[in-house]
């Protein structure tokens, strides 16, 4: 992209006073600008290009308040020092992360919690790809996001970089209690791969059949697979329908070291 080129926003979805875009970064990665429009502040999430977010703040006319980071992987962070000088605000991080990124400023767990206009935000330590790796839920009575970095994908999970089975088994349960309506916007557009790992598996399922068609016209229109609705990841996804076995540690791991493989 050359430094003249307008920032297009993947998508740009409505929640009450919510509004999020997902700015495409790198390969496969999104960052999620969202603006409250009742008290006029920007967030991004996991800018992991810092020129991406300023291009797109310019374009719409808003300045950047806060920056949040679900973990420390350089593919979420490597834009926080540039913007953090640029508009000196603030940047929330897990407690564990403050010694590898020491630009946050304010450090959370998931003890912490703050209203954001009608909207409350509650932070859910998911660890298992990460050790330090944490979710940002905003909800309201209608609405329910959450902003899960790299624990749960369209039809997989994340890779377990430092962290436990037994950790990303109950990081993936902590998820699959939010409300089954909660719209799930994770940082990399892995669906389609994910797809193919499903369908190597030779499972029948009308359910995954069903979304096998939905995601291969989507990625044909370039359009993105993300948010990702909850309630049909749980009927689709076989690492979730996993969790769900009569065996859910054993079966969990036997799948995501075959997704390692393939």
């Amino acid at each position: 992209m050359k430094p003249w080129e307008a920032v297009q926003p993947k998508v740009r979805l409505q929640y009450s006073s919510l509004t999020v875009w997902l700015l495409p970064c790198f390969a496969d990665n999104y960052i999620f600008c969202i603006y409250n429009d009742e008290d006029k502040k920007t967030i991004v999430v996991d800018p992991g290009e810092g020129t991406v977010v300023e291009r797109f703040l310019n374009q719409q006319g808003f300045f950047l308040n806060e920056i949040w980071i679900t973990h420390h992987h350089s593919d979420h962070i490597d834009g926080v020092f540039y913007l953090k000088e640029k508009y000196a605000c603030v940047v929330r991080g897990s407690v564990q992360i403050s010694g590898r990124i020491p630009g946050v400023t304010l450090s959370v767990e998931e003890s912490s919690f703050w209203e954001w206009g009608s909207f409350k935000v509650d932070v859910l330590n998911l660890p298992g790809h990460t050790r330090d790796h944490i979710g940002y839920w905003i909800y309201d009575k209608k609405h329910s996001l959450l902003f899960s970095g790299d624990v749960l994908f369209g039809l997989g999970c994340g890779r377990l970089f430092e962290g436990t089975f037994e950790q990303m088994k109950d990081s993936l349960n902590k998820i699959m209690a939010l409300p089954k309506k909660t719209q799930v916007f994770c940082s990399h557009e892995y669906t389609g791969k994910n797809l193919e790992f499903t369908l190597s598996q030779a499972i029948k399922d009308t359910k995954i059949e069903m979304r096998e068609s939905k995601i291969i016209e989507s990625l044909r229109k370039g359009q993105p697979t993300v948010p990702l609705d909850l309630h049909e990841e749980m009927k689709t996804n076989l690492f979730l329908k996993a969790l769900q076995s009569d065996s859910p540690l054993q079966e969990f791991r036997f799948l995501r070291e075959k997704r390692d493989h393939f």
